[in-house]
């Protein structure tokens, strides 16, 4: 049985047909000019296993999603990945790995991003945990602080080296602007 592109994950960088992924939308956004959507390839072989086997993924070792901005009409750029392992209870994903390619960074691509993925496994029943503080990028510390300002998300070990976050229900979003206030 031969495989289409889209029914794998794709690389950051790759250009898709929108019309042929066939994975779930999980939200679409306008940012900046562009049409950003999530989608959920948690359920696609991953293209760097070669010897993909089917039974390890019954287990739904990973959460996996890609962000895709519509760079133009009716195609996508895989421009971020977001990656979550469940941790032994099952009932918390832990965030294992995220990127974003640095032309997209700054935009608020990556923000819509974690909120997307983050309302959709709450919804779920699913609780989301940041990675350890020291595994952390700046942009991510960022991103985990602002968010810590919403009432679901909390504090669950302070300290310096090992801050870490847990989110237990919905995270809400604000319209992102492409311009600032003057004051």
């Amino acid at each position: 049985m031969s495989l289409m592109l889209s029914e794998y994950q794709h690389q950051r960088g790759d250009v898709v047909r929108l019309d042929e992924i066939q994975h779930p939308f999980l939200d679409v956004a306008e940012l900046h000019g562009y049409r950003f959507y999530v989608i959920d390839v948690s359920e696609a072989p991953r293209t760097h296993d070669r010897q993909w086997n089917p039974t390890e993924r019954l287990g739904q070792n990973y959460y996996d999603f890609e962000l895709l901005a519509e760079t133009e009409p009716g195609y996508g750029t895989v421009v971020g990945t977001l990656t979550l392992s469940p941790t032994t209870t099952l009932d918390i994903a832990r965030v294992t790995d995220s990127r974003l390619l640095s032309d997209w960074r700054g935009k608020g691509a990556g923000r819509f991003m974690y909120k997307t993925v983050i309302n959709y496994l709450v919804a779920q029943g699913i609780e989301v945990q940041s990675d350890f503080k020291y595994a952390q990028s700046p942009a991510a510390k960022g991103l985990w602080k602002s968010l810590a300002r919403n009432p679901t998300v909390r504090v669950i070990r302070k300290g310096e080296a090992d801050r870490v976050y847990r989110v237990n229900g919905r995270v809400y979003r604000r319209p992102v602007r492409a311009y600032r206030r003057s004051k």
